[in-house]
């Protein structure tokens, strides 16, 4: 049997999944914690809305496992053509604040409020 140094197919995309929406949620709480640094488009009606709109969807995933799965779905797959920071998207704002509440086991303010 030759050794490839490849991953289990099953598990591979799993951890990669779970990787890019933990360096999500790094960075916007990193982010977050720096308002000189904030986008501008974060305080901007829309896209306030729709980063409420996608936690209010997302809000009944209760473990980290399901969230990733649910990021897979929604938002992985079409990462990998894009480089984009999770800043610049709603729903991706949305799955790192979510993933941020998992980890605290609490649930913040809205996105409007965190912003101001």
């Amino acid at each position: 049997m030759a050794i490839t140094g490849r991953r289990h197919p099953r598990i591979e995309p799993e951890l990669d999944v779970e990787r890019a929406l933990v360096i999500d949620a790094l960075r916007l709480g990193r982010l977050l914690r720096d308002p000189a640094r904030w986008p501008a488009h974060w305080s901007q009606p829309t896209f306030g809305a729709e980063v409420e709109r996608f936690r209010r969807h997302i809000a009944s995933f209760t473990t980290q496992e399901a969230l990733a799965a649910a990021y897979d779905a929604d938002v992985y797959q079409h990462l990998r053509a894009s480089a984009d920071h999770a800043d610049g998207s709603p729903i991706r704002v949305a799955y790192a604040l979510r993933w941020l509440e998992l980890q605290e086991d609490s649930t913040g303010p809205s996105w409007p409020a965190m912003v101001r």
